[in-house]
């Protein structure tokens, strides 16, 4: 399952706002980390201070967090064995089936780009499917769909006024969203 966007924290805000007046969510920056510094998980969307910002300008290294049910134990990490030595740990979906993955994407480059995001899951457990569903709805009653990407209003503004909507900054723009 897996819904691409493009958004800024004010696009995200109603979404996510609608999504988790009805549930209470965790949420949990996904990657791999130094086992002394693992990531903290969030009580809300709200504490994400980078949301809807876009730090590295692609979308695949932009950061992303694993949503989980809010009465749920910690999500599960996973060991990782450096072939070099030494550990890592894992925080993503495959030790947690009642997740999905928020890779926000954003504003980049003082809004001359918005980078793609998206909401997705490998998962197909009940509720991986009914929080997407939530989601999605939230999504659809905001955003305009052009092709497969749904687009946020105030994404869709800075776009009119020439700002790229991009997977990746270092990408030609043939390769951005065209309408």
């Amino acid at each position: 399952m897996r819904t691409m966007l493009f958004a800024t924290r004010d696009d995200l805000a109603g979404v996510l706002q609608e999504v988790t007046s009805h549930r209470d969510l965790r949420w949990t920056m996904t990657g791999t980390f130094d086992p002394t510094a693992p990531p903290t998980t969030l009580a809300s969307w709200e504490e994400i201070r980078d949301l809807g910002i876009a730090t590295a300008g692609s979308s695949m290294s932009e950061p992303s967090y694993l949503i989980t049910p809010g009465d749920a134990p910690e999500p599960a990490i996973r060991e990782i064995q450096l072939s070099a030595g030494g550990k890592r740990i894992a925080v993503d979906q495959r030790c947690n089936p009642d997740s999905l993955v928020l890779r926000h994407g954003g504003l980049f480059d003082e809004g001359r780009a918005v980078i793609a995001g998206e909401l997705s899951s490998i998962s197909e457990t009940t509720f991986a499917k009914s929080v997407m569903r939530a989601f999605r709805s939230a999504i659809k009653k905001r955003f305009h769909r052009v092709h497969t990407f749904w687009v946020g209003p105030a994404a869709r503004e800075l776009w009119k006024n020439g700002a790229r909507l991009t997977d990746s900054v270092a990408s030609p723009t043939e390769y951005d969203l065209l309408e």
